[in-house]
């Protein structure tokens, strides 16, 4: 989608190969660092990349647990 390969993405973001594929391929999270990275080679924030990696953590702990948990939550203040 960027026009770039893999191959080419880590050389430029000067990481191996085999660390962003293992993001590409899900095998891997993105963390800040590497948020940081991916904001400076694709000029997208590198807020929305560790956006992105939570809301794919909480689908598979959703997908894991089956629902979400229950518990009995602490009265509202005023």
């Amino acid at each position: 989608p960027l026009g770039v390969s893999q191959v080419e993405a880590a050389r430029r973001m000067n990481i191996p190969f085999q660390r962003l594929n293992a993001i590409v391929k899900g095998r891997r999270g993105v963390s800040a660092d590497t948020a940081l990275l991916f904001e400076a080679l694709t000029r997208w924030d590198a807020q929305i990349w560790l956006t992105l990696q939570a809301k794919w953590d909480l689908w598979h702990a959703l997908r894991a647990r089956g629902q979400r948990p229950r518990v009995k939550a602490l009265p509202r203040t005023p």
